[in-house]
């Protein structure tokens, strides 16, 4: 099996469970598995008034206003019970600890500047006042450090390892005479310290925490080996508010079969965020760095000079920098050229400015897309002038359950009422699966839908009543277009009776490999043909 195939292997395999853990949850039971690796377990509810009654009986604890809580895992079972009572049960968790993505130190290359490759000495970064402001879920940060200066801390926790400090300093690092210059120095920063144990609950409360002080971009150095539906959650209500998500894809390369690949993490590999792998300061992918179908680009990640408190300064000069290695370090540095560039270019959505980083990045695995770097090693220079790419009409719409309204608490708006109407968007076999599209049909008609893509291109088309929970199965579903490669996709929706009724027209990835692309663009046209 080709490289290329096992990450689109691994990538269908995660849309698959996605859908599944969306469509069919189900509470903890009584002793939860892992119960003592978990002490606490994290329940999802609808955000209505009955379960926050039913959260006050069992003390839950709210992280997200999207109706995310958490409990001790003796009362999480009885509270779960009690919002499936209600109907306004989603999803349980075990509520289980994430890793801070940095890898022993490497010797195998000199230390190196990895600033100076990425940002030309001719590049002046935006004042700091306008730059938009980062988030970083993290462990605390000493914000007594000189190179961190004026940063703001959610809480004054103070600093019990290097973690979160260096990742700050990658971003925002002073230029001060002393130590080190982040991408943007001085630039905005949140520092979301999570007290220790970064558990899921953390996690999940810190990124929502980022999104309601209206951060535009958040940094996330972290794993889960497994998939938190809460954080998919909250993550997704970031993208849908505007703001970029990015994370480190993870130090867990492995051989199979003589293939090097890595095992999926999150937040990296959910849909809409930016995943960053680490390079070393030959260019070539570190042996460390995750390689799956979820990388998009690729910064530097060994050896790289960043700022630590100087009571976990381990590298026998207490001066308060070290060397430090792992895609922890690769995503700050991508999320502040992220930032760099909505400040120059502020009519970028949050999708554009992720693609144009993906697209101007320069080529240096195999060519094109590889999932050792991505795109490529992020180029500043090219981005602030690339070209803007296509952008979705509304993100996030992978599933019913975004556009009906249940996972966010409010309904899309229709994109068609009865007025001829067109709408454009993006197909991404990691980064969006499928796009759907809520439609008004008037009573007594028909509307010809059609789906126009280039030639080199399938994406596939089909149409649910209100009944279906997901465009990945067959219920509700009343129609489907899957026509060959460059054919346009055709169906009509007829309501006969005289009130006029919602459909959700789903824009669908093919499910063939040969078919898997990246980034194809498609129009959506919608024409009332009468009354029937």
């Amino acid at each position: 099996m080709s490289l290329r195939r096992v990450a689109l292997a691994t990538v269908a395999t995660c849309a698959v469970l996605e859908a599944t853990a969306q469509a069919t949850p189900g509470p903890p039971p009584a002793a939860p598995p892992g119960a003592k690796a978990a002490p606490t377990w994290i329940v999802g509810g609808d955000p209505t008034s009955a379960t926050r009654r039913a959260a006050r009986a069992h003390g839950a604890r709210l992280l997200s206003p999207l109706g995310i809580y958490v409990l001790p895992r003796v009362r999480a079972h009885a509270f779960a019970g009690a919002l499936k009572a209600a109907g306004t049960y989603r999803f349980a968790e075990p509520d289980v600890r994430a890793q801070t993505i940095q890898t022993p130190p490497i010797d195998d290359f000199a230390a190196t500047d990895w600033r100076t490759p990425l940002i030309a000495p001719s590049l002046l970064p935006p004042a700091p006042e306008v730059t938009p402001l980062i988030a970083i879920v993290d462990t605390p940060i000493d914000i007594s450090h000189p190179d961190l200066a004026g940063m703001q801390s959610s809480a004054p926790v103070p600093a019990y390892n290097f973690h979160g400090t260096a990742v700050a300093s990658l971003i925002g690092g002073r230029a001060n005479g002393v130590g080190i210059v982040g991408v943007l120095p001085g630039a905005r920063v949140l520092a979301i310290g999570v007290d220790k144990g970064l558990r899921t609950s953390d996690l999940i409360a810190g990124v929502s925490q980022a999104v309601t002080a209206g951060a535009r971009v958040i940094n996330m150095s972290f794993a889960l080996g497994r998939r938190s539906p809460g954080l998919a959650l909250v993550l997704a209500k970031a993208v849908s508010d505007g703001v970029l998500p990015v994370a480190g894809a993870g130090n867990d390369r492995l051989r199979l079969s003589g293939v090097e690949l890595g095992r999926v993490v999150y937040p990296a590999a959910y849909p809409h965020v930016l995943s960053v792998s680490s390079i070393g300061p030959n260019g070539a992918s570190s042996r460390f760095s995750t390689s799956n179908g979820a990388v998009d680009v690729a910064a530097p990640g060994e050896s790289v000079l960043a700022a630590v408190p100087a009571a976990f300064d381990t590298d026998g000069v207490a001066d308060g920098y070290m060397r430090l290695d792992g895609t922890s370090f690769a995503g700050p540095i991508v999320a502040a050229a992220a930032a760099w560039l909505i400040a120059a270019r502020p009519t970028l959505s949050s999708g554009q400015v992720a693609d144009v980083l993906r697209f101007t990045a320069d080529d240096i695995g195999d060519k094109g897309w590889d999932p050792d770097t991505g795109w490529g090693r992020i180029n500043l220079s090219e981005a602030l002038k690339g070209p803007a790419p296509d952008d979705d009409a509304k993100e996030v719409d992978d599933d019913i359950g975004w556009v009906n309204g249940k996972h966010l608490g409010q309904p899309y708006p229709f994109v068609f009422t009865g007025r001829r109407n067109e709408v454009s968007g993006t197909l991404d076999i990691w980064e969006d699966r499928g796009d759907v599209h809520r439609i008004r049909v008037p009573g007594r008609s028909r509307v010809r839908v059609t789906l126009q893509v280039a030639k080199d291109e399938n994406p596939n088309l089909a149409v649910f009543t209100p009944a279906a929970r997901s465009i990945y199965g067959s219920r509700g579903r009343v129609g489907r277009s899957f026509r060959a490669v460059g054919r346009s996709e055709r169906l009509v929706i007829a309501n006969g009776s005289r009130r006029p009724v919602a459909r959700y027209v789903a824009v669908l990835a093919p499910r063939n490999d040969d078919d898997a692309y990246m980034n194809a663009s498609y129009t959506l046209r919608f024409q009332r043909l009468g009354t029937r």
